[in-house]
């Protein structure tokens, strides 16, 4: 099936990665939910520093005597594991949070995308890229195909894969179509999110 390797979908922008992320990051500084999970994220991710200094702090106090000894628990040993639930408990939110915040950015995109042709091929750029992704990832496991007289299946499978990969190519070629130079929505968004977590509004 070497026919069906994933290819690098290349679009072309016209004008600098920074032109899409400037534009992004002011509309989405106007967005209610991107502005209030961009502050839950800041404040997370201050806690969790000061969370992990403390139990650093705490780690530092317990003696070597405190730790073989498993009869009785110091208090620093019972604080050692509080800290270290909550820092468990602030990783998993932060990155529940960073999840929310990348689909409200691109639904700031979706917006952007039904005004500009040129945030319509940023989108359709990812898309492509994500189906050609998933495509390759498929297998077929010919021998389990061939014991069930399955085979017609395995057929059909592989030109499902091909009209898929068919159909990422013209998506591919409407994005160099309706753009001009090298650049993807992934190093968009990245640039976007860092400038919205690290910047002051």
């Amino acid at each position: 099936m070497d026919h069906l390797q994933a290819q690098p979908i290349t679009m072309t922008v016209g004008g600098a990665v920074e032109q899409y992320v400037n534009e992004l990051v002011s509309a989405a500084r106007n967005d209610e939910q991107v502005s209030s999970t961009v502050s839950d994220i800041r404040y997370t991710e201050r806690e969790l520093r000061e969370t992990q200094r403390r139990l650093k702090d705490v780690k530092e106090d317990i003696s070597t005597w405190d730790r073989v000894n498993i009869l009785t628990k110091t208090p620093a040993e019972t604080e050692e594991e509080r800290l270290s639930e909550e820092t468990k408990a602030m990783r998993t939110k932060l990155r529940e949070l960073k999840h929310q915040f990348h689909f409200s950015l691109l639904r700031v995109i979706d917006t952007l995308a039904a005004e500009d042709s040129g945030w319509l091929a940023l989108r359709v750029e990812l898309f492509a890229s994500k189906l050609v992704r998933e495509i390759s990832n498929l297998t077929i496991d010919y021998g389990v195909l061939g014991m069930m007289n399955y085979m017609d299946h395995s057929d059909d499978t592989i030109q499902g894969q091909e009209r898929c990969l068919n159909i990422a190519s013209r998506l591919d070629e409407f994005v160099t179509n309706q753009l001009g130079g090298d650049i993807n929505l992934r190093d968009v968004l990245e640039k976007t999110k860092r400038r919205l977590v690290n910047d002051i509004w």
